[in-house]
């Protein structure tokens, strides 16, 4: 708690330190004026952080909104109110359909009906039926029986009404507005795969990736996750686990330049030394204990290795054989040390 006071009242001090920088005198007022906020805005887009998030088109929108006294200067008050709306990523979309914007197609009605909350009662109803019918397929999976004949109907026209669900919600809203809202986005990926599942297991000349189409229909169970956000435990539960995944991105990035940087490494070293007729690894236990799968061979190969690798910390299996198989016999734990601490010690942590 100390320090993130600590550090807020640093931030303030430097973002005063700019405004005294850049502020400028407007009868007899103290602020930063439309043009000086714009070549602002200009600049902040050369760094690499503001190079997605701000559009110089769009400074005017930004600079009406922050303006809260109309007086055409951002005082400090407001300045500082601006530069934490800069951390956000903001973009210019119409909130009406283009049935509405090209066509004039007014649904007050469907408006109400989807704004009232009634569209999202009956697609809980819809995924209500989902879960029943899931609970009775798997009783009858397990004790052997055959689906009855109606029960592939019934999936076949639960999927259309999602996607049905989703045309209606995009006659009235654009499809960015719509796009914006993270549940959105799995409504509208999740429906559109369970319809083309349902659409393909019924063509005759899918038959040999039926069994496929199988465990796709598996994604009907994600539908649950619609009905638990509405509980406010679930609803704090998920909330949680998509910012651990926000913020894990850099993390993943770190992981995967690890993975991609050792696998060449490796690649080069020790590719094409792992064949079963190499009498360099008869007798090992990388040999004997079915570890050939994994290997340095090719690059895609030394990225499952390097893989393994970090999941399971040290191998001495791998530390032995590619000690054996490298021009230089101590090569082989240098680059299994380098792998634990670059991968394990500070990849992971």
């Amino acid at each position: 708690k100390v320090r993130m006071k600590e550090f807020y009242v640093n931030r303030n001090r430097a973002l005063m330190t700019v405004f005294t920088i850049l502020a400028t005198k407007h009868e007899g007022e103290i602020g930063l004026g439309r043009d000086c906020f714009e070549r602002l805005i200009s600049h902040l887009q050369d760094l690499p952080v503001f190079r997605r998030q701000l559009r110089i088109e769009n400074s005017g929108i930004f600079f009406q909104a922050l303006d809260d006294d109309k007086n055409h200067l951002l005082c400090a008050r407001e300045f500082l109110d601006t530069c934490e709306c800069l951390l956000y990523d903001f973009w210019v979309t119409h909130e009406t359909s283009v049935l509405t914007r090209k066509f004039g197609l007014h649904l007050p009605s469907l408006t109400n009906f989807i704004a009232q909350g009634n569209l999202d009662r009956v697609v809980w109803g819809l995924i209500c039926v989902n879960i029943l019918l899931v609970m009775l397929e798997t009783y009858w999976l397990f004790n052997g029986l055959d689906n009855p004949t109606w029960v592939e109907d019934l999936e076949s026209a639960i999927s259309l009404m999602y996607l049905v669900d989703v045309a209606l919600r995009l006659s009235v809203t654009s499809f960015h507005a719509y796009w914006a809202i993270p549940k959105n986005r799995f409504d509208f990926m999740v429906s559109w795969v369970l319809f083309l599942t349902g659409v393909c297991s019924l063509i005759p000349s899918m038959a040999h990736v039926r069994p496929l189409l199988t465990y796709l229909s598996l994604l009907r169970i994600l539908r649950v996750f619609r009905l638990l956000r509405n509980i406010k435990r679930f609803h704090t539960l998920f909330a949680c686990l998509a910012n651990l995944w926000l913020v894990s991105g850099d993390m993943l990035l770190m992981l995967g330049v690890t993975l991609l940087g050792f696998g060449m490494i490796g690649h080069s070293i020790f590719g094409g030394s792992f064949y079963s007729n190499n009498p360099v690894l008869e007798g090992t236990e990388y040999l004997t204990e079915g570890y050939m799968l994994w290997n340095f061979n090719d690059m895609l190969g030394s990225l499952f290795t390097v893989f393994n690798m970090l999941v399971n910390t040290y191998m001495p299996e791998y530390v032995a054989v590619l000690n054996d198989v490298s021009p230089i016999p101590w090569l082989g734990t240098l680059y299994c040390a380098s792998v634990f601490f670059a991968g394990v010690n500070v990849g992971f942590n």
